[in-house]
């Protein structure tokens, strides 16, 4: 009777844990391979810098740019956003404010072990018009005069013949600005199921199809809960 127990409390956690990261907000679909985390790297913009960089835009319906930062001042770091098309036409000048990027207290023992955790970073959301298209050109200027230092993050551009044809900021031409672009209109993770699939399939070998990842999925969650049943309620061995 225990152990049908255990099975069914280990059941329903499970379907609360799966059920809340399916009604999570998450971004339509992001951008593919923006920040090389091998050569990852601070970079500070003191008051008064720049740094400005072409930002590709890999397909149709731009959501937003998703800027990482690290600020620990008192107040609001303040920083220019301007977004410029390939055409030389201004799209977005906006002011925007920096604020402390560490989480709260009480989020601070958790975390997804990512290098964003590490650097204590936070990220700003630079909403994109969703006519742009082809690139755009993102500029930003540090207008505040808050003491410390206000922290972006960079990546260094491989050499040739690595074919890595990411544009690079104009301040700095071996190094190109780390961010994420954002595309679709921002909705629950279950209308995504299908967009999960299909890409946990590309990871699997072409012999493998529709539905075997899924069902060895659930069998390796199955056998969890069954190994923890067995510890749970095995006696303990004499000595």
């Amino acid at each position: 009777m225990r152990r049908v127990i255990a099975w069914a409390v280990g059941i329903a956690a499970m379907t609360g844990v799966s059920a809340a990261m399916l009604m999570t907000t998450v971004p339509g679909d992001r951008g593919r391979d923006e920040i090389n985390l091998v050569t990852i790297h601070e970079l500070p913009l003191p008051s008064g810098g720049v740094l400005t960089q072409a930002v590709p835009l890999q397909r149709a319906s731009p959501y937003d740019i998703r800027l990482p930062y690290h600020w620990r001042g008192e107040r609001p770091a303040r920083v220019e956003v301007q977004l410029t098309g390939a055409d030389g036409v201004l799209l977005a000048d906006n002011v925007e404010s920096l604020g402390d990027s560490r989480a709260p207290l009480w989020l601070q023992p958790f975390g997804d072990g990512s290098i964003w955790q590490h650097e204590r970073a936070a990220f700003r959301s630079i909403r994109l018009p969703p006519t742009a298209g082809g690139s755009v050109v993102l500029r930003l200027t540090r207008i505040d005069q808050e003491p410390g230092m206000l922290v972006f993050f960079a990546s260094d551009r491989l050499p040739p013949p690595s074919g890595d044809t990411r544009p690079t900021l104009v301040e700095k031409p071996s190094e190109f600005l780390d961010l994420e672009t954002e595309y679709g209109t921002p909705g629950r993770a279950i209308a995504k199921t299908p967009v999960y699939i299909s890409r946990l399939h590309t990871l699997t070998p072409p012999w493998m199809p529709f539905p075997v990842p899924e069902l060895l999925l659930g069998l390796i969650a199955a056998a969890g809960i069954y190994l923890f049943t067995v510890l749970l309620f095995s006696p303990p061995r004499s000595r």
